[in-house]
């Protein structure tokens, strides 16, 4: 049981953060490269201005989140797991 808890608190933290941030920048950037085909290919008339200042700024909030899940791991989680080791 102490295993199981020390993996999952590995885990839990920073990995779920990771999935969820790269599942939203992967939806905004297939969104965003739908828009590029559709004014390049299909001559819509669609502002690109504005869905490239939505973009770049969910692709920032994402470095800064992905940042922020780094220094977790790096050094909250070894102190976190050491509190339970010993």
């Amino acid at each position: 049981a102490k295993g199981l808890f020390l993996a999952f608190s590995y885990i839990f933290p920073h990995q779920l953060i990771y999935l969820l941030i790269w599942i939203l920048i992967t939806f905004y950037s297939l969104n965003y490269s739908i828009k590029i085909i559709n004014v390049l290919i299909f001559k819509k008339n669609i502002n690109l201005r504005e869905a490239f200042t939505k973009y770049t700024k969910i692709f920032l909030l994402c470095l800064i989140s992905s940042f922020l899940c780094s220094l977790i791991e790096t050094f909250i989680t070894p102190h976190f797991i050491n509190l339970f080791i010993f």
